[in-house]
Order: structure tokens, then C-alpha cells, then sequence
């Protein structure tokens, strides 16, 4: 008997089939970001979903009918075509890596899956206007304070949110010839790719915005935004 088969049966006979919950506790373990809250929460939300829609199977037992059945309901709660497929997308990532690394002799049930054609398109979201800008800038000001702060320097830096709410002071440069940000991965906040490093000129109320929070700063303050950090992520 080839050693998976064996391995199936051993399992089989103990009652402890490995479930999709058992896989992903393994993807998680493995995967580089598997530590990472933030990459990890996706991962388990559309793990809980399933389960919840279809029930605890063996990952074995798992058919494309409970896939589809796990998007059919997704739709009636009313999930938009990008939202399950992002998370079809997140099980087949959990399916394959376990499939691969566990050497098993089966299907992966959750590839190549066409999405329920009732399933509503996301509204786009509109950009805001130079008026609407210009209002929430002159807020800004008015406030005064550090969620404000970050505000203003999105408004004029065009940075995604956790690239400013996970600056830390020594990435904000005023003592040169173009003050600026720097976008860098660190331990505490990674970028979305790898082009995300950069920098990026400080104009407007974003100049404005770092340079409160640099004269604001305690003595050994180390992010710009200690508010939205929780040790050091």
C-alpha cells in the first residue's frame, strides 16, 4: 500500500481525518507570513465560512458541490463577485500547498471555480472631488491632532493607509533639500509588493501634517502614529 493510502487508513481508523481546519493550522505554520495577524486573518475568516456553511469534513471528503454550495450562500448574504473570489482564492492557496507538501493522491476541490452569476459586482468608489479635499484638509488644520495628522499626509502623499499609520519618525526626512517619506518594509509593517519602497515629496498640508508630528513627538517616541501600533506592529 503506497505509504499516503497507508497513512489515510491509520488516520481513518483513529477518527482523526485531517479537516480544512487542519490544513490551514499547517499553511499558517509553513508560510513565511503565517505569524503575521494581519495575512493571516483572511486565511481564517473564509476557513470559518466554509466550515460553517458545509460543516467540519474530512479534507478529504471535501466536494466541489460544497464549494459551490459555500458560494451560493455567500451570494444570498449578499458578498459581491470580488469578495468570493478572494476568498476562493485563499482556500485553493490553503488546498494546494496542502495537497503538495502532505504528498496526497487527491483533487484540489477548489480550483478552477466559476462564480455564481448572480453575485453582484462591487460599486467602485469614486475618487474625491478637489472641493471635498480641500474641505477635509482645512479640518485637518482646524483639528489639529494626530489622526489628522495622518489624514492630511494621505491627502497629499496619495500613500496607502497602513504605509503612513506605520511610519516611524526616523522615515520622515524634513532636514533636506526636498523633505520627504520614506515608504520602507520593516519587521513591524510590510508593503503590499516590493515596489511599494520609495520615496515621497512632502507637499501641502502633508509638510504641514509631518512636521506636527515631528515638533509633537515625545523623547523616545519611535512611530509617528503610536495610536495605531500594537507593540511593534
Amino acid at each position: 500500500m503506497p505509504p499516503v493510502q497507508r497513512k489515510a487508513v491509520e488516520l481513518l481508523y483513529k477518527g482523526k481525518q485531517p479537516t480544512l481546519g487542519d490544513a490551514l493550522a499547517f499553511y499558517l505554520e509553513r508560510h513565511k507570513r503565517g505569524a503575521d495577524e494581519a495575512f493571516a486573518k483572511l486565511p481564517r475568516l473564509c476557513v470559518e465560512g466554509f466550515v460553517s456553511s458545509v460543516g467540519d469534513k474530512a479534507f478529504s471528503e471535501i466536494t466541489r458541490d460544497d464549494v459551490r454550495k459555500w458560494m451560493d450562500e455567500a451570494v444570498e448574504k449578499g458578498a459581491s463577485h470580488g469578495t468570493i473570489q478572494r476568498r476562493l482564492n485563499a482556500l485553493n492557496a490553503i488546498s494546494v500547498f496542502y495537497i503538495r507538501e502532505k504528498e496526497l493522491d487527491i483533487p484540489n476541490r477548489f480550483s478552477s471555480h466559476t462564480i455564481p452569476a448572480a453575485a453582484k459586482e462591487a460599486e467602485k468608489r469614486k475618487p474625491f472631488t478637489v472641493e471635498e479635499l480641500k474641505t477635509v484638509q482645512k479640518e485637518c488644520k482646524s483639528k489639529d491632532d494626530d489622526m489628522r495628522h495622518l489624514v492630511a499626509m494621505l491627502s497629499d502623499t496619495c500613500s496607502r493607509l497602513a504605509e503612513i499609520a506605520g511610519l516611524r519618525l526616523k522615515d520622515i526626512v524634513l532636514d533636506h533639500d526636498v523633505p520627504h517619506i520614506r515608504i520602507e518594509d520593516y519587521p513591524g509593517r510590510s508593503l503590499k509588493t516590493r515596489e511599494s519602497v520609495r520615496s515621497i515629496p512632502l507637499v501641502g498640508v502633508a509638510l504641514w501634517a509631518a512636521q506636527r508630528v515631528v515638533t509633537r513627538a515625545t523623547k523616545h517616541q519611535i512611530y509617528a502614529f503610536p495610536r495605531y501600533m500594537k507593540g511593534d506592529k
